[in-house]
């Protein structure tokens, strides 16, 4: 089993290998210890789903416990604002950027203007 959830992880091309994860192990079990697929798969499902939910869990207690309850709040609400922060400075650069080309445009068309008239 440990194998063949290894073999899953190293040619998934879904989201923790799932449904990769059940073929290669309803493989194993057939091939060690013949078990039917139907119940290989309903194994390999529920396995999946408690390690998943497992590490869920896990992941909410060491952000409570590393944060606080009201920390991880704060840190998300940080995060957020200095995201929209960077956003609103980025919107701004292209904006002086693209007056800028205009001013550029506007300067190039005036000096082929004046170098005509200069021309008659």
């Amino acid at each position: 089993m440990v194998g063949s959830g290894s073999l899953a992880n190293v040619a998934s091309f879904t989201p923790g290998a799932v449904g990769i994860t059940q073929a290669t192990n309803a493989l194993a079990l057939k091939t060690c210890c013949n078990v039917p697929n139907s119940t290989a798969v309903a194994y390999s499902t529920a396995q999946q789903l408690i390690t998943t939910a497992w590490n869920v869990l896990f992941a909410i207690v060491l952000v409570v416990v590393v944060f606080g309850w009201t920390g991880g709040k704060s840190l998300v609400s940080t995060s957020y604002a200095g995201a929209k922060e960077q956003v609103a400075e980025q919107k701004e650069a292209r904006k002086r950027k693209r007056e800028a080309k205009k001013a550029e445009k506007a300067a190039e068309k005036a000096a082929k203007k004046a170098a005509e008239g200069a021309e008659k």
